[in-house]
C-alpha cells in the first residue's frame, strides 16, 4: 500500500509527467505496467500514479482485467496436477491475492475522492467514446442555447 500523506508530499509536477505518461499508453502496455505494480516492481512514485484521480478508473480496469486473465488460468489448468503446474498455482494464488488488495485499494480511493459508480461509468464511456461524446455535448450546449439554458 502506499502511503498517501507521502503520495501528497511527492513532487507534484513529476507525478504529473508519469500520469500523463500513463494516460497516453495503450491497454496493454498499462496492464504491463499494472502488472509490475502488482508485483512491487515500480519505485513510489510510479506507483503512486497510478493513484492519481485521472488514472484510477483506468487502474481499476486493469486490475479487473488481470484477477479475470488469471481466474481464467486458473480454470485451464485445473485438472493438472503435475509439480510444475502447482508451484505455478501457489505463485498465481499471490499474485491474484496481490491484484484482489490493489481493486479494493482502487474502489476506497474512487469512494474516498467522492466518486460515485455514475461518475467513473460516465468517464468510462468518455474514455471509449470519446469523439462522440464530444459531438453531442455540442449539440446539447448547443439546443440549450437556443432554449435559452446554456
Amino acid at each position: 500500500m502506499i502511503d498517501m500523506a507521502e503520495f501528497a508530499a511527492a513532487d507534484r509536477e513529476s507525478r504529473e509527467d508519469v500520469t500523463g505518461w500513463l494516460l497516453a499508453l495503450d491497454e496493454e502496455a498499462f496492464r504491463h505496467y499494472v502488472a509490475s505494480d502488482v508485483r512491487r516492481e515500480l519505485d513510489a512514485e510510479a506507483s503512486a500514479a497510478l493513484r492519481d484521480p485521472r488514472v484510477i478508473t483506468r487502474w481499476r480496469t486493469a486490475l479487473t482485467a488481470l484477477f479475470t486473465s488469471i481466474e481464467t488460468q486458473f480454470a485451464e489448468t485445473k485438472g493438472d496436477r503435475s509439480p510444475e503446474a502447482d508451484a505455478w498455482r501457489r505463485k498465481a494464488a499471490r499474485f491474484r491475492d496481490a491484484v484482489r488488495s490493489r481493486r479494493l485499494e482502487a474502489k476506497a480511493l474512487r469512494v474516498s475522492q467522492g466518486d460515485s459508480s455514475w461518475d467513473a461509468a460516465v468517464r468510462r464511456l468518455i474514455q471509449a467514446h470519446g469523439a462522440e461524446f464530444g459531438r453531442i455535448l455540442v449539440e446539447e450546449r448547443r439546443n440549450a442555447a437556443q432554449d435559452g439554458k446554456s
